[in-house]
C-alpha cells in the first residue's frame, strides 16, 4: 500500500462522543487526529436536549472537561414533570424522583454551543500529542488494505492511515455502516424528531416557570393532541430560550399519515403551553432529524483495527 500520513488514532466527528474519545486518547498520550465535517463543531447540529451524569457511570462529561457545566451547558434541570393531555384537560405528574435516580446532575444543552466549546478543548488536548482538530473535512469511507481497515478516506485530503479509527460521525454513522457494524433498514427502528427553539429572556423564564437563575424544568407531554401517533413531546428551559419538540415512531407516523410539523404545532398551540409561551413568541430555530432506536442496533463482526462509536 502507498505510504500515507499516519496517526495512532483518527476520530471522525467532534460531537460529544468524538470529543470524549479524543480527550481520553490524548490524555493517555495517543497521537490523535480529529476530523470534523462542519465549518466548526456543532455548525451542522441543530438539536438540543438534556445531558445526564449518572452516579454509577465510570466517567461523566464534566470529569473529562471540568469546566463543562459552567461554560458549555444551559440550565441545570431541577424539576421534571409529565403531562397527559385529553382535549383541554391535563393531568400532571411530578416525576423528579424517577429522573434523578442514579443521577449526579442533569443539564439542558444546545448542541451548537456545546459542541463548539468541546471542540476547542479537544483541539488543545490533541495538539499536545502531535495531532489536532481539522474542520471542513468530509470522511467518505474507510481505507482498506487487503480487506483490513487501516484508516479513512476523505474528499479534501489524501487517505489517512491509523491504528485506531473511532467512528463518531453521528447516530446515523456512515462509517459504522461501511464497517458492517450497523444495519438499520426497518422504519420501526427509527424515530422522527422535530424541534423549535423559542427565544425568551432569563427573567421571563424565571417568572413563568417559577425557577431561579440556577434552576430549570423539563416537561414531557403525551395524549390525544398527537392524533394517535406513538411518541410524545418535550419542553426544556435553557438560559435564554426554550427547546420545544416532539419525537415519534417513524412507522406510526406513516401508518397514521401524520405530518410531523403539524404534530409539533398541536403542542405549541395547546392552552397548556400558553402559560409559558404567552400570546406571541419568536422561533430562533426549527429543525427535524431521524434518530435510530438504539435497542434496534445490529452488530456484526468486522475485521481491522478496533473501532468505537461515540
Amino acid at each position: 500500500m502507498t505510504d500515507h500520513e499516519h496517526y495512532e488514532a483518527v476520530v471522525v466527528g467532534c460531537g460529544p462522543g468524538g470529543a470524549a474519545a479524543a480527550a481520553n486518547l490524548a490524555r493517555n498520550g495517543v497521537e490523535t487526529l480529529v476530523l470534523e465535517r462542519g465549518v466548526d463543531a456543532g455548525s451542522k447540529n441543530v438539536s438540543g436536549g438534556l445531558i445526564y451524569a449518572e452516579e454509577s457511570a465510570p466517567y461523566t462529561i464534566d470529569s473529562l472537561f471540568p469546566e463543562f457545566r459552567e461554560q458549555a451547558s444551559e440550565r441545570p434541570v431541577t424539576e421534571n414533570y409529565i403531562h397527559n393531555i385529553a382535549g383541554d384537560r391535563v393531568k400532571s405528574f411530578d416525576i423528579g424522583d424517577l429522573h434523578h435516580h442514579d443521577t449526579e446532575w442533569a443539564d439542558a444543552v444546545l448542541r451548537r454551543k456545546m459542541d463548539s466549546w468541546l471542540a476547542q478543548r479537544v483541539h488543545e488536548l490533541t495538539r499536545e500529542t502531535g495531532g489536532g482538530l481539522l474542520t471542513e473535512v468530509h470522511v467518505t469511507g474507510l481505507l482498506r488494505d487487503g480487506g483490513e481497515i487501516v484508516g479513512v478516506e476523505t474528499e479534501e485530503l489524501d487517505p489517512i492511515e491509523a491504528d485506531l479509527v473511532v467512528a463518531a460521525d453521528g447516530v446515523n454513522s456512515e462509517l459504522a455502516r461501511d464497517a458492517g457494524l450497523m444495519d438499520w433498514e426497518d422504519p420501526e427502528e427509527w424515530f422522527q424528531g422535530v424541534k423549535a427553539t423559542v427565544e425568551m429572556d432569563p427573567e421571563t423564564i424565571n417568572e413563568r416557570f417559577d425557577v431561579d437563575d440556577d434552576e430549570g424544568v423539563a416537561h414531557l407531554f403525551s395524549g390525544d393532541l398527537f392524533d394517535g401517533v406513538r411518541g410524545g413531546g418535550f419542553l426544556y428551559t435553557n438560559e435564554s430560550s426554550l427547546s420545544i419538540g416532539t419525537v415519534f415512531h417513524l412507522d406510526s407516523i406513516a401508518e397514521e399519515r401524520a405530518e410531523p410539523h403539524e404534530l409539533l404545532n398541536n403542542l405549541l398551540t395547546h392552552p397548556l403551553l400558553a402559560q409559558w409561551l404567552g400570546d406571541e413568541y419568536e422561533e430562533l430555530e426549527y429543525s427535524a432529524k431521524l434518530v435510530p432506536d438504539s435497542k434496534g442496533r445490529s452488530h456484526v463482526p468486522a475485521r481491522g483495527p478496533p473501532r468505537a462509536r461515540g
